[in-house]
């Protein structure tokens, strides 16, 4: 009886050493987090917000990150789109971008210089800039057909309006670089020199625009007289014109036939 009550004994030290030990372990592995299937609270939320991270980044896709030339490949994408649109548009007046600007290079070189500009702008402007482009060498194509001299007057009035708009550019610019610098009252020479050349450039505009104005009356007049010729005809013919219509919609214009 004493034997088994040592062994008893033994086996119960055993067993609470064991157990302390265990205990001490898992406390252990708790304090390091590491208890299988365990996380300290948010710990979770932590690794799956580093985890997210770590495949955003290699996605190149980490907030205010991009991968080395994405931004360049995406900045040529979006001059692409632009033209796209362009050209399309271009497409719908019957015109070739290619076409325009090769005239421009040979004709007009003032408006290439904008249309140019605008596209490294992109944008809004790009478009609006070249559609404006595509409508006057329109105009001037159908006009070079009837009166070439006319068209080519009318070619020189919009390149000086170009020049016009990139003259009140430039002097806006300075003026305002020249400002923030403190640099105003030196640059007024210049200024003045330039806002001269913009004073005379518009008084040769106004009077190109009067002469194009002055025979798009002439024009007019031209056709009020042969409307109003052809106005009196039809009223010396009247019964014959009604006749002829009244046939031609009742079907009876084989009775007119020759």
């Amino acid at each position: 009886m004493g034997r088994v009550t040592i062994y008893a004994s033994v086996l119960i030290v055993v067993a609470i050493n064991l157990i302390a030990a265990d205990r001490e372990d898992w406390d252990d592995r708790e304090r390091r987090g590491e208890r299988e299937g365990w996380e300290r609270p948010g710990e979770r939320d932590d690794r799956e917000r580093r985890g997210e991270l770590d495949d955003r980044e290699r996605r190149g896709e980490r907030e205010g990150w991009e991968r080395p030339g994405e931004r360049d490949d995406r900045e040529r994408r979006g001059g692409g789109r632009v033209m796209d649109t362009i050209e399309l548009m271009c497409r719908r007046h019957d015109v070739e971008f290619e076409e325009l600007r090769d005239f421009c290079e040979a004709e007009a070189p003032e408006i290439l210089e904008a249309i140019e500009s605008a596209i490294n702008g992109e944008g809004e402007e790009a478009i609006k800039t070249v559609m404006e482009a595509v409508e006057r060498y329109v105009e001037y194509r159908e006009l070079s057909a009837h009166d070439p001299q006319l068209a080519n007057r009318w070619l020189n009035y919009h390149r000086g309006e170009y020049r016009s708009w990139q003259l009140g550019d430039a002097i806006r610019d300075r003026r305002e670089q020249a400002r923030h610098a403190g640099t105003l009252a030196r640059v007024e020479p210049e200024l003045r020199k330039l806002e001269e050349k913009l004073r005379r450039l518009l008084v040769e505009l106004f009077e190109q625009k009067q002469a194009l104005q002055q025979h798009e009356v002439r024009q007019m007049k031209a056709e009020l007289v042969e409307m109003t010729t052809i106005i009196k005809k039809r009223a010396a013919k009247r019964e014959q014109i009604l006749e002829r219509r009244f046939a031609e919609l009742s079907g009876n214009e084989e009775d007119l036939e020759w």
